[in-house]
């Protein structure tokens, strides 16, 4: 197997594990607005990364799995410096953790889950991740 096949079989898995997990509704996109607008995951939120400390209240109960996709260039950040460090220093535990590559959006098309600038409904002003009780 090609390193590329290795990586697709790990994305495909970790995206199911995704949808049949109980946080298959809820995904927290922290890209930039305008990745955001030009393409995301059907039913996601956007929270981007530099909005995140303005925006903690918008964030689920910190037992509520959800998922988060993050741009690929938090991969050059220490775990301190992170979204996802940020995140978990706080008390919140994505169970899920896509990152913004070729290969996702490939699979999110061939499912159906591809909003995309083209065919995409004007965006409501603000959505959520989680609702107040």
């Amino acid at each position: 197997m090609t390193a590329t096949s290795v990586d697709t079989d790990q994305l495909r898995r970790t995206f199911d594990a995704w949808r049949s997990s109980s946080a298959t509704t809820r995904l927290m996109d922290a890209r930039g607005r305008q990745e955001f607008r030009r393409q995301h995951i059907r039913h996601s939120v956007s929270i981007p990364y530099n909005e995140l400390h303005e925006r903690w209240f918008e964030l689920p109960s910190r037992q509520t799995p959800f998922a988060l996709l993050l741009p690929t260039s938090e991969r050059e950040f220490d775990e301190q410096h992170s979204v996802l460090g940020r995140l978990r220093v706080r008390g919140w535990h994505p169970v899920v953790v896509l990152w913004d590559e070729p290969d996702l959006w490939s699979m999110v098309a061939s499912m159906g889950l591809l909003v995309d600038s083209t065919t995409a409904e004007p965006l409501p002003f603000k959505t959520v991740l989680a609702k107040p009780a």
